[in-house]
């Protein structure tokens, strides 16, 4: 019989990463239409804002109930990707829209890729200083 205690971690780390894309899927469209009212820089400032509240929280999460409110805050305010999609459409002339576009994917795929390393060497830092 295999270990159960690791699967139940598996069945959490499923929910949390289906609650945090349900709450971005949620979002996304609510900042839309709220970047059309009130701009869209102020919104991208709001979600960006949120997504610091949401990894500050998870890194000082000290038990399950403050990481799970953490993954709730991010997801909510993930709507950053939209909203910055939404600029370049308005931005960008329609013949440079696709080049807009493909950098705003860039961007964010570095951020994928550079935040985590950033992230490991601030971990082995604080590990090695004490």
């Amino acid at each position: 019989m295999p270990e159960l205690h690791r699967y139940n971690n598996v069945f959490f780390g499923g929910i949390l990463t289906s609650v945090f894309s349900l709450l971005q899927y949620l979002s996304s469209p609510l900042f839309g239409a709220l970047s059309d009212a009130y701009g869209r820089k102020p919104l991208l400032l709001v979600s960006i804002a949120g997504s610091l509240v949401s990894y500050t929280a998870w890194l000082f999460a000290d038990n399950f109930t403050i990481f799970v409110v953490s993954r709730v805050i991010g997801g909510l305010s993930k709507a950053s990707v939209s909203v910055s999609v939404a600029v370049v459409a308005d931005i960008c002339p329609m013949k440079r829209r696709g080049h807009g576009m493909a950098l705003v994917g860039i961007a964010f795929s570095l951020a994928f890729m550079i935040g985590p390393m950033i992230g490991m060497h601030c971990v082995l830092i604080y590990n090695w200083m004490g």
